[in-house]
């Protein structure tokens, strides 16, 4: 699962449970079908100088990252390459004509409600429907997926020259060193 942004969350943790599940699985959704892309055809979701031999592995760690029952926070990289999917789902679904949003079950619709109203009983309902569209619509997940965007740096530097430049900002990222993440195949 994806760590996610407070920003989206509760104080209840079941319902936190939930948000992050529903939103992990979506984007485990997105991420699947690159699983039988080519490295040629995954060059479009890396940063340029990016090897090619390492993008299958990344993407695969970034789809089991996603299904995992542990929250993550990614290495930049796959912050990358999933901000880029997350980018490239919204064109694709909007050029077909497709909505951008996915529908919670009624329960966890239910549950969620019940948990912000609780939490902030003055909410008015256009703000408390402002904040399931945004758990149910993945154009707004770029606001709250990532703890920072330090990974589009990437597009201009490579990892270890980023890390080596003192971009990096450690509010939530940890250092390339400290990254502990399933299931590790690949040294990014």
């Amino acid at each position: 699962m994806l760590q996610l942004s407070d920003s989206i969350l509760t104080q209840d943790l079941l319902t936190n449970n939930i948000i992050i599940h529903f939103v992990s699985e979506r984007l485990a959704d997105c991420v699947e079908p690159l699983l039988q892309y080519t490295p040629k055809k995954l060059k479009a979701y890396f940063p340029p100088r990016y090897k090619s031999a390492k993008m299958c592995p990344a993407i695969q760690d970034l789809y089991n990252l996603l299904k995992s029952n542990t929250a993550y926070i990614p290495p930049l990289i796959l912050e990358y390459v999933l901000a880029t999917c997350i980018h490239s789902t919204l064109v694709s679904q909007e050029d077909a004509g497709l909505p951008t949003i996915k529908y919670l079950s009624e329960s966890d619709y239910k549950c969620i409600c019940s948990t912000i109203n609780n939490e902030q009983p003055n909410i008015h309902k256009s703000e408390l429907d402002s904040i399931l569209n945004k758990i149910q619509d993945i154009t707004y997940y770029k606001d709250f997926c990532f703890q920072n965007t330090q990974f589009y740096h990437l597009f201009f530097m490579t990892e270890h020259q980023l890390y080596r430049s003192g971009l990096i900002i450690r509010n939530g990222t940890a250092p390339k060193t400290d990254i502990i993440y399933e299931p590790g195949t690949i040294q990014y």
